[in-house]
């Protein structure tokens, strides 16, 4: 989960500084709803939050841009970069059990698809249905080819065919699994942490991310706190494609350090300053490389060992 620190905007407010598209946003819900008198009292608890979000007229396609721009290009959950025209605007709070929050900013997250939809293959090389199940290590029947070939699992596939490998419903994360639960431990960063949903709004410091998080080389997430394996647990973050991602992260970390402690052996360099410095870039960048906050929590463990 990456922290994200969110604009404090009102849901009456129309002008925003510094943001025209999170103005162009706002602007669009007073001009759909402006006749909603429970809207415009910021009460809807007894409207539907799913078909508010539904009207005709609001400009989602500056609040997603406004989104990407605010994370960095990532996943609010898992960390994956996103595509402007695939992202998900998340509801943290799902609008189904909490109208009111529909329209607050506040609420409102950029998330990947979640493992939801096939994946295309167009391979350069001839193969089979078998081949390619056991190179990405799904059932033969996931690997989808065109039905007009009639192939069976043996048969040769052209190359250059298009292929699909089908998506697992047991395997989504993110929103996706989500569906309409209420997680606790949240992605929004307050003073440093991240803020705990159980806590009152006084008392947000409770949970620091890179103090109790533990990313295994084996790709899993493990941290010492119940609700926040819970969260885990709803979002799905141990999914075997997140799992195995971050397993890449891990190996394209170690392999950056080796070659900076190569580097280091043979000249006047300081190795801290280096993995430093690699860290303030990645974090500094305006769109950051998928799994940051994971190849960040790596260097740290890195730096403690060197310094």
């Amino acid at each position: 989960m990456i922290p994200i620190k969110k604009l404090n905007i009102t849901i009456t407010q129309t002008d925003v500084a510094d943001s025209e598209l999170l103005t162009n946003w706002q602007q669009s819900i007073h001009r759909e709803i402006e006749g909603n008198s429970a809207f415009k009292n910021a009460q809807l608890a007894n409207a539907n939050g799913e078909s508010l979000w539904k009207i005709g007229g609001l400009d989602k396609e500056s609040l997603k841009k406004q989104l990407y721009q605010e994370q960095k290009g990532l996943c609010c959950y898992c960390g994956t970069q996103l595509k402007l025209d695939e992202l998900i605007i998340e509801h943290l709070n799902p609008k189904s059990l909490f109208p009111a929050m529909t329209f607050d900013y506040s609420n409102l997250y950029a998330s990947c698809k979640g493992g939801k939809g096939d994946t295309p293959l167009y391979l350069p090389y001839e193969t089979t249905r078998k081949v390619v199940a056991e190179q990405y290590n799904v059932d033969t029947q996931k690997v989808i080819v065109p039905r007009y070939l009639h192939l069976k699992e043996t048969d040769i596939i052209p190359a250059k065919t298009e292929i699909k490998i089908k998506y697992n419903p047991n395997e989504l994360f993110c929103d996706t699994h989500k569906k309409n639960e209420k997680i606790t431990i949240q992605p929004i960063l307050v003073n440093g942490w991240i803020r705990n949903a159980h806590q009152p709004k006084h008392d947000y410091e409770v949970f620091s991310c890179e103090n109790r998080v533990s990313y295994l080389e084996d790709g899993t997430i493990l941290i010492d706190e119940n609700e926040c394996n819970e969260t885990i647990r709803i979002l799905n973050l141990n999914a075997k494609k997140l799992k195995e991602s971050r397993i890449k992260t891990f190996e394209n970390v170690e392999e950056f350090t080796d070659s900076l402690e190569e580097e280091t052996d043979s000249e006047e360099i300081d190795l801290v300053s280096l993995i430093n410095g690699e860290i303030n870039k990645i974090e500094n960048m305006p769109e950051q490389p998928a799994f940051a906050f994971v190849t960040t929590h790596f260097l740290r463990q890195k730096l403690a060992e060197v310094s």
